[in-house]
């Protein structure tokens, strides 16, 4: 697994730093969707680690003997990313942090900020 690990998380930087070249290179009058900004959001030894351990949840916990559809694999991961990225702003600008809610909150009106996850 340690092998998946390093292997994945020099991909992933690789791959980031083009898609980010690539976004560069394109004129700001298109309307593209940009994904480099947001790819960076959760550092890339991170990256690998989030997917591995949620493909490994996936396949444990779904019950799915002949695999798991790819669609569904990827939304998982991609949301554990987001969960991720939540967390550490949660953590960084000291958030208390709930692990049974639907998304971040912030609550001023009550005097206390909340950062809430999916899960």
């Amino acid at each position: 697994m340690w092998d998946w690990h390093q292997k994945l998380k020099t991909r992933l930087e690789a791959e980031i730093k083009e898609i980010i070249v690539a976004e560069a290179k394109i004129s700001t009058s298109n309307q593209v969707q940009r994904m480099g900004p947001f790819l960076s959001l959760v550092k890339p030894e991170k990256l690998p680690l989030i997917t591995i351990l949620e493909i490994m949840r996936l396949q444990g916990s779904s019950g799915v003997s002949d695999g798991m559809k790819t669609a569904w694999a990827l939304l998982t991961v991609g949301r554990a990313v987001e969960n991720e990225y939540k967390a550490e702003m949660c953590k960084r600008n000291h958030i208390a942090m709930h692990a049974q809610a639907s998304s971040l909150v912030i609550s001023r009106a009550s005097g206390t900020r909340t950062c809430m996850r999916a899960g």
